[in-house]
This record gives C-alpha cells, structure tokens and sequence, in this order.
C-alpha cells in the first residue's frame, strides 16, 4: 500500500515524533519512504517551510535522508509506484 501524506499529518509528526524519543518510528519511517511506500508532493513542502521556522531544521531532518520525499504532483505520479 502506498501513502501520500499531507501537510496536517506531517506537522503531527514534526511536532510530537521526536528522533530522540521515538528512534524507532523515524527508522521505519524512513525505510517505508526508501521504499516508495511514503512519499508527499511540494506543496506540502512549502506549507511546513511556511508552518515551521526554517531555522528549527525539522523540514531539513526529513528531507536530508530522504531528497524524493516531495515530489511533483502528476498523474504518473502513482503509476510509477
């Protein structure tokens, strides 16, 4: 199953998932985004930048390990999964 995820699910996320706290999550998060199980589109990238302050380094800590996180919203977008 794959799973696109919005901007409200992923501030949830950057809020109350701390990496330090929650180590287990963030490395089967990452696996399933790896995977193409979990991916998100840039405009939700752009609305966490907005949400977030890009000083706090929350958008970087995803995106770092994972650049095809946000992709481009296209129609073959989910026929290449």
């Amino acid at each position: 199953m794959i799973y696109v995820f919005d901007s409200n699910t992923l501030s949830n996320i950057l809020n109350f998932y701390y990496p330090n706290t929650f180590p287990s999550f963030w490395v089967k998060f990452s696996e399933m985004i790896s995977e193409g199980k979990i991916f998100s589109v840039r405009e939700v990238s752009r609305e966490l930048e907005e949400r977030f302050d890009k000083e706090s380094g929350k958008i970087a800590m995803l995106t770092k390990a994972n650049k095809d996180f946000f992709e481009l919203p296209t129609r073959l977008l989910l026929l290449k999964r």
